[in-house]
C-alpha cells in the first residue's frame, strides 16, 4: 500500500444539505435528501470527478428516481449508475472485519472513485451513513484519511476519517461496507463479492438535526 494517495483535483463537493436540493424528496420516499440522500450526494461526487458527469444529488436522484436507480422507493440501487458510465468494481460488506483498506488505496491510485459506509455515531449502535473515501494512508490512522462527508453544511465537506472513527478505532475498523467504481470506456470490469441478486442499500439513512 503507498505512503498515502493524493485526491483527486480539483474535488467536487457536495452537501446533502445544501438548500438547492435538501428539501426535495429522496427516490420515491418520505425523508429528503437533507434528511437521507447522503449515499446519493457521495455517488453524484464520484460521478462529477470519476466518469466527467455533470450532475448534483438533486439532478441524481431525479435520474436514479426515472431510471430505476431506487429499490423499494429510496434505497439506492449501487448497480445504477453504469447507466451514466460508472462501473462498479468491487463490493465488500464488512461490518464484523476490517475493511480491504489495500483494495481502497489501489482504487484511488487507479483514479477510480469509493464510498463508504461509517457510524454517524461512532461505538454505538450503528447508524449507517456513507462518505465519499478521498486519500488513504498507509499509517491506518483516521486523521490521515480524508473523505467527502456529506453532511457537512456547504464548503466544509472536506474531513478526515477521525470524525466517524471511536477512540482506538484504526480506519480499517471505521469503515463498515465499501464500493469502488471505476469508469466504464476500456477495459471491463467484473464485480467481486456480490450475491447474484440486485444490491442495494439495506438500510436508509437519516437525519434530524446537526451534528
Amino acid at each position: 500500500m503507498p505512503e498515502s494517495v493524493t485526491p483527486v483535483t480539483p474535488i467536487t463537493a457536495f452537501s446533502q444539505r445544501d438548500p438547492r436540493w435538501a428539501g426535495e424528496r429522496l427516490g420515491a420516499g418520505p425523508l429528503s435528501l437533507g434528511q437521507a440522500g447522503c449515499l446519493v450526494t457521495a455517488m453524484a461526487s464520484v460521478l462529477a470527478d470519476v466518469a466527467g458527469v455533470s450532475t448534483g444529488p438533486g439532478r441524481l436522484n431525479g435520474w436514479l428516481r426515472d431510471n430505476g436507480g431506487f429499490a423499494s422507493g429510496d434505497l439506492f440501487v449501487f448497480r445504477a449508475v453504469e447507466g451514466l458510465g460508472l462501473r462498479m468494481v468491487d463490493w465488500t460488506a464488512c461490518p464484523d472485519a476490517p475493511a480491504p483498506v489495500e483494495a481502497i488505496a489501489d482504487g484511488l491510485a487507479a483514479g477510480f472513485g469509493v464510498v463508504a459506509k461509517v457510524d454517524f455515531w461512532p461505538g454505538e449502535r450503528i447508524q449507517q451513513h456513507w462518505v465519499r473515501v478521498l486519500a488513504a494512508s498507509q499509517s491506518m490512522e483516521p486523521e490521515r484519511w480524508q473523505i467527502m462527508d456529506p453532511w457537512q453544511a456547504p464548503g466544509h465537506e472536506v474531513q478526515s476519517l477521525s470524525k466517524y472513527a471511536a477512540p482506538g478505532w484504526d480506519a480499517a475498523r471505521a469503515l463498515f461496507a465499501v464500493a469502488i467504481y471505476a469508469p466504464m470506456p476500456g477495459r471491463r470490469f467484473e464485480v467481486r463479492g456480490l450475491a447474484d441478486t440486485e444490491l442495494a442499500q439495506d438500510e436508509l439513512c437519516w437525519r434530524t438535526g446537526v451534528r
